[in-house]
């Protein structure tokens, strides 16, 4: 009987890893700039604003973290009009790519976090309440206080009930 020599192949598939599910806190970090800049991420919350080229995302207040440092609203960059299911009150799960935008018209500024490069929206449920707005005081915005004292509140809605505006 003569033997027959076997060749055995591998076939490796190269599978795109699943972005990391994160809280809006997380992905915002307590700092000027997100620990999760260029990754991938996946995180959910409540539609409150819409722009031309995005919207904002917001956590529900009972999802909040107790860090007074970290933010729970983040700015989604879709580059054009949202899509359907990004509507006022919708709670999405969005993924993308964590992005520092700073505005080429002013590149001194302090950047802000976004959600941006291939976005994904998906509804999960609709008519959600928003978000309670935070209260900003006069002592939170005095021109005497740190530049990054209001970075907190990045893309969350706030209530300021009266100002005076000099320019």
């Amino acid at each position: 009987m003569r033997l027959r020599p076997v060749v055995l192949s591998v076939l490796l598939l190269s599978v795109p890893l699943e972005a990391a599910d994160v809280a809006i806190h997380g992905l915002q970090g307590a700092g000027a700039s997100s620990p999760l800049a260029g990754q991938a991420v996946t995180t959910t919350g409540v539609v409150t604003a819409l722009r031309t080229n995005g919207f904002y995302l917001q956590a529900p207040d009972d999802e909040a973290d107790a860090d007074p440092a970290t933010s729970e609203g983040v700015f989604v960059f879709t580059s054009s009009a949202p899509p359907p299911a990004a509507a006022r009150g919708n709670r999405v799960r969005v993924s993308g790519s964590v992005v520092e935008y700073r505005p080429s018209s002013d590149p001194a500024s302090p950047p802000l976090t976004e959600i941006g490069g291939s976005v994904q929206v998906s509804l999960l449920s609709s008519g959600n309440p928003l978000p309670t707005p935070v209260l900003l005081t006069s002592a939170e915005l005095s021109p005497a206080g740190p530049a990054d004292r209001i970075e907190r509140y990045e893309g969350m809605r706030v209530h300021v009930p009266a100002l005076l505006v000099v320019a």
